[in-house]
């Protein structure tokens, strides 16, 4: 009985020992950066206030996640820098009737983090996001969509910070 008492044990001190962490957990950065400025992304497509839905998402993600985040650039010890180079939205059905009735939405976002001094601590990176929608007969599309794009954004928002704060 105490034979199988140790051998349960053993996995998970295996595990411990071994750094075993769940992805999307990380909350930490290089121990010398301790504020993070956000400026508002550059917007490089034709959509409407995109660059401050994903900009706030990504911040608000940051906060979630423990990082102390400033306004100012001159405050930070890190700057997150981005640009969302593409944006599309596409039919991806169609009803018997030549209606849409569902969507696809594509999101391309280069982002980097730079020290204070101008380092890079985090590599620029493209990341390509999709992702699809229902068209609600009578809905206002650009409403359904901005709501999708917000959601959207989250997983952005996400994405990019488990890749950032991970990497450390």
């Amino acid at each position: 009985m105490k034979i199988l008492h140790i051998l349960g044990i053993f996995p998970v001190a295996f595990l411990i020992s071994c750094g075993y962490a769940l992805v999307g957990t990380g909350k930490s950065l290089p121990k010398n950066i301790k504020t993070v400025a956000v400026p508002i992304f550059q917007n490089n497509t034709q959509r409407f206030e995109i660059e401050k839905i994903v900009t706030s998402a990504i911040t608000q993600e940051l906060i979630r996640r423990g990082a102390k985040v400033v306004e100012r650039e001159e405050s930070a010890d890190a700057i997150l820098k981005g640009e969302i180079n593409f944006f599309n939205t596409y039919p991806t059905t169609v009803s018997s009737d030549a209606r849409a009735t569902k969507y696809g939405m594509t999101v391309v976002v280069r982002v980097e983090l730079l020290s204070s001094k101008g380092e890079e601590i985090y590599p620029k990176s493209e990341l390509r996001f999709t992702d699809e929608y229902d068209l609600r007969e009578g809905a206002d599309f650009f409403s359904v969509e901005t709501e999708r794009l917000r959601k959207l954004s989250e997983q952005i928002a996400k994405s990019i910070v488990s890749l950032i704060l991970e990497g450390f």
